[in-house]
Parts: C-alpha cells; structure tokens; sequence
C-alpha cells in the first residue's frame, strides 16, 4: 500500500463520511445537533486514525499477510474491509447513531389558508414555483405551527433561510431581507 493508496483511502473515509451524516435537512434541538456533531468528529477522528494505523500496520506485516491481502483486494476491490486488519489493530470503529429529526407537521387545510393569505407566492422573493410553508420561528426554536408564525416561502429562499430567524441572516446574501 503506497501513500497514493493511503490518499485515495482518506478520499473514501471523507467521502463516507459525508454519505452518513450529510448534516442539515428538517427541524432539530440545538442541544441535539452539538451532541451528534461531536459524536461525528469524535468518530472522524477514530476512522483517521484507524486508517493511519492500518497504513503503518502494512509495512510491518509478514510476507504471508501482505499476499493475503493483496488477494483480498484483487477480489473485493478495497483493504479496508480485509478482515485480517483485527488482529493487528482492531475493529473499524464504528459510526455513531444517526439522529432522529423532527418536523413540524403543518395540515394541508392550514397550507392552503396561508398560501391564499400571502397570494400564492413566495413572500421574499414573488416566485409562485415550489412554495412550501415556512415557520418564521422555526419549530426547533420553539416557534408554534400558527398561521401568524407562518409564511410562504419558495423552496430556494426557504433552504436558504435554513433554522435561522430573519435577524441572523446575512445581508447580500442570496436573498435580502430588506423590506420584508
């Protein structure tokens, strides 16, 4: 295993890493978020190592081993999952629980009351495609699903605006709040 192996190895833990937890999407307690965050970098940390480990650990393997391993790459194409690494370093370590996310349910029948109050378009920016209903004080926040905690918002502006109250957004960003 050279080092453009290794390289290519770090490319694969990253790239897992962010299938597994993407991070972001859907409506979840602060407390929560920082919790599973360092949960994540905890266990980015033990995978570095780990491959860093593995790495150190093939150069001192006996000639036996290293043929071993080499026919188990022929064969499935990756070493990191070659079952010989235990005995020398361990299990991989594993990922930790995913973190449930909890939405606001918002009722069809009050969707349809505040798309009709903001006149079927997005109040930031006027668009009539992909709306969806925003909370202003999102629901992680503590923020009631009312009609007067609710608005109408376009998909774009709406990813934008994140779990963020209009006070934390940046100015010049992709939409402005000015005049809202």
């Amino acid at each position: 295993m050279g080092s453009l192996d290794f390289e290519k190895a770090l490319a694969v833990v990253c790239r897992c890493l962010r299938t597994f937890f993407p991070g972001g999407g859907g409506h979840i307690h602060r407390p929560s978020i920082l919790m599973w965050e360092d949960a994540v970098n905890q266990f980015t940390t033990k995978v570095l190592l780990w491959y860093s480990m593995m790495y150190g650990c093939f150069k001192t393997l006996p000639n036996k081993e290293k043929k071993a391993l080499e026919r188990w790459e022929t064969f499935n194409g990756c070493t990191s999952d070659w079952p010989g690494w235990e005995k020398y370093i361990g299990k991989r370590p594993a990922p930790p629980p995913c973190v449930k996310i909890k939405t606001a349910f918002v009722s069809s029948h009050l969707k349809l009351l505040i798309f009709k109050r903001d006149g079927y378009k997005c109040v930031w920016c006027s668009s009539a495609v992909d709306l969806v209903p925003d909370h202003i004080v999102p629901s992680s926040r503590g923020g009631p699903t009312t009609i007067d905690n609710l608005r109408t918002l376009c998909a774009k502006c709406n990813n934008s605006k994140g779990r963020r109250l209009d006070s934390e957004m940046k100015k010049g960003g992709a939409r402005e709040l000015e005049g809202r």
